[in-house]
């Protein structure tokens, strides 16, 4: 969980990126594999285009590695995609964070790019259970398997918060993102929380 996570700040310094993503999860597997403990990487759902930044292409990298000792080695997998909720700070690169912090609601681009978000709350759940040995050796995605457009995103903000939107030129990033959730619904029996206007709501008058 001490990847550096901020998209955008990853081409300020891609070196840095590197260097804790992918030389800190080699030298974490490399532990794992000699004492022979379970390793449950936390990836992306990033590594699918690892061409966008130099963040997806560490966790990329990264994965990779931890795929190597996967034969060996108890290891779990999870593709993280967009997580929300409490915690969320300037350098998580959560578009989420900046819509409830920022003095204006910045879209970029026409804001008709959709994403998968899920609530911190299923991916703490979802660890949890990873711990089962049914979950060893397995790639899954951490997702709703559902999208939402920035655009409406933006808007409960916009309700929420009492704030304009303002476009601004697109960044180069992903159009179009959506968890397979098929790996994820055959292991975890649990009932994901699908209240996500409720959750916004919180946000907003928590903070």
């Amino acid at each position: 969980m001490a990847a550096i996570t901020n998209v955008n700040k990853s081409f300020e310094n891609p070196q840095q990126v590197f260097i804790t993503n992918v030389l800190g999860t080699a030298r974490v597997a490399y532990l794992c594999a000699k004492y022979k403990k379970k390793l449950i990487y936390p990836s992306t759902g990033a590594v699918y285009h690892p061409e966008f930044s130099p963040y997806a292409k560490s966790k990329a990298i990264a994965e990779e590695i931890v795929r190597g000792i996967i034969k060996s080695t108890p290891v779990v997998i999870l593709r993280l995609y967009n997580v929300f909720g409490e915690g969320m700070n300037k350098d998580s690169g959560s578009i989420m964070y900046n819509f409830l912090h920022d003095k204006e609601i910045v879209v970029y681009g026409n804001g008709e790019q959709t994403r998968d978000f899920i609530h911190v709350r299923d991916v703490i759940a979802i660890m949890e259970d990873a711990l089962k040995k049914k979950w060893n050796g397995k790639i899954v995605n951490v997702g709703m398997g559902q999208v939402y457009t920035i655009n409406y995103v933006a808007g409960l903000f916009v309700y929420f918060r009492g704030l304009p939107i303002v476009y601004k030129p697109p960044h180069r990033e992903i159009k179009w993102s959506i968890a397979d959730i098929s790996m994820l619904n055959t292991l975890y029996k649990k009932k994901l929380t699908k209240k996500f206007e409720e959750d916004i709501k919180e946000l907003v008058y928590a903070n």
